[in-house]
């Protein structure tokens, strides 16, 4: 990861969502139906690269429970 930066907080499902061209946008509950959200930039410069990264983040935040 290049950076992690805080997204605004929203309603919805946990998950990782690309975000071409090196962005994952992830969604972690926070006890409620609220999402924490952050951006991470990744090294990633294929898609690729991107949808892998998106993979393990997405494995990691569903076996931490969302």
């Amino acid at each position: 990861m290049i950076e992690v930066r805080g997204e605004e907080w929203r309603k919805g499902h946990p998950g990782v969502e690309a975000e071409p061209p090196s962005a994952l946008i992830v969604g972690v509950r926070l006890g409620t139906d609220i999402l924490f959200r952050l951006r991470l930039l990744t090294t990633a410069t294929t898609e690729g690269q991107l949808e892998a990264a998106r993979r393990y983040i997405e494995r990691y935040v569903h076996r931490r429970g969302g």
